[in-house]
């Protein structure tokens, strides 16, 4: 490993907690933070636009990890790797197990180099009604709010929590939803962690990254979705991403709101309390987790039914796409072969039916 590498800081969200405007900043703030002594590695990507939907920087360290090979991957990047801390942001870096850290943190400590974990986590209610939001954009699923939430009884964040008091890392952990009440973005809590002077920094975007949808959005994909699932039998990954993109960037700040579901909150409770509660004993100091805060919240009633009247309207638009990305169309990880877009007939259709 590099000698001159001291600290390596993994920022891994959790999920729902603003990771992408986070990325979005790093990626932009890559020669201001070498200045102050860390390596943001781009891997070759250019810095990314305010509106970008980000996986991070951290999938070549995960998958180095995994394979246990890091030598490989510093080799490979030692250009970008030059500072005394490295830095990196990525939601996969959740996906290592305690064997994946158990080889990590053998290599690192036999060179002295610290591992910082930096984590946020969410109320309950919030991140399991902004989960679904998230399987009705990318993967294709048409049910309910409480179809999906009364299955559920953890969250990503609980097993990740548990993991991290399982190995000998330093963590920071943070509740998100007071740090956006007190000052509507991670990223001053993140600098008071790395050490770094954000008075030279240009200041966090406050647009909307991969912002949630709104109740009647969120009707239409379903629909869109179910449409996927009868022409197909199977989930389209491609394609519920781009058409929720393409809808979600006709208004990119539109306000959004929260389906309040009395079934749902109970069952939560009942199943996550204790989980709550392992948290806060084990990692939160100034505020606590909640299964939910209802302040300051916009919530919203489920909405009426589509009327057949609508549904047809929504088959008649989005059959183009679901033509397209037929899985004959995709490759090995379901993406378009082709990248010539249908939505010039898709507004075609929308003036003929409008």
């Amino acid at each position: 490993l590099m000698p001159s590498v001291k600290t390596i800081y993994f920022h891994i969200g959790c999920g729902k907690t603003g990771s992408s405007a986070l990325q979005v900043w790093f990626s932009n703030m890559v020669e201001p933070l070498r200045k102050q002594g860390f390596s943001y590695p781009l891997h070759g990507g250019a810095p990314l636009d305010d509106y970008s939907i980000t996986s991070g920087n951290g999938t070549g360290i995960v998958t180095a990890i995994q394979q246990r090979d890091i030598e490989k991957y510093i080799k490979r990047w030692h250009s970008q790797l030059t500072e005394a801390q490295w830095l990196f942001s990525s939601e996969k870096i959740q996906l290592l197990t305690a064997d994946d850290w158990a080889y990590f943190l053998e290599y690192t400590k036999s060179r002295s180099i610290e591992v910082h974990v930096i984590a946020f986590v969410r109320d309950v209610y919030d991140i399991a009604y902004s989960s679904y939001l998230q399987l009705v954009k990318r993967h294709t699923y048409t049910g309910s709010f409480s179809d999906y939430a009364l299955k559920q009884k953890s969250l990503r964040q609980f097993h990740m929590a548990r993991l991290l008091s399982q190995i000998d890392v330093a963590v920071s952990m943070f509740h998100y939803n007071e740090v956006m009440r007190r000052e509507g973005s991670i990223s001053p809590t993140i600098a008071r962690v790395l050490g770094i002077d954000t008075s030279t920094l240009p200041a966090q975007s406050s647009k909307k990254v991969n912002r949630s949808l709104t109740v009647y959005e969120t009707q239409f994909m379903r629909e869109a979705n179910r449409l996927y699932w009868e022409a197909y039998q199977q989930s389209g990954f491609s394609y519920s991403a781009e058409l929720s993109n393409r809808l979600i960037a006709q208004d990119p700040e539109i306000p959004t709101g929260i389906l309040l579901d009395n079934e749902v909150l109970a069952h939560i409770t009942d199943a996550m309390q204790h989980q709550v509660n392992m948290v806060n004993k084990r990692f939160l100091k100034d505020a606590t987790l909640e299964i939910l805060n209802k302040d300051k919240k916009n919530f919203c009633n489920y909405p009426e039914a589509l009327s057949d009247d609508f549904r047809r309207v929504i088959r008649t638009l989005v059959s183009p796409l679901v033509e397209q990305y037929h899985p004959d169309n995709l490759d090995f990880k379901g993406r378009l072969k082709s990248k010539k877009s249908v939505f010039n007939s898709l507004l075609k259709q929308v003036r003929k039916t409008g």
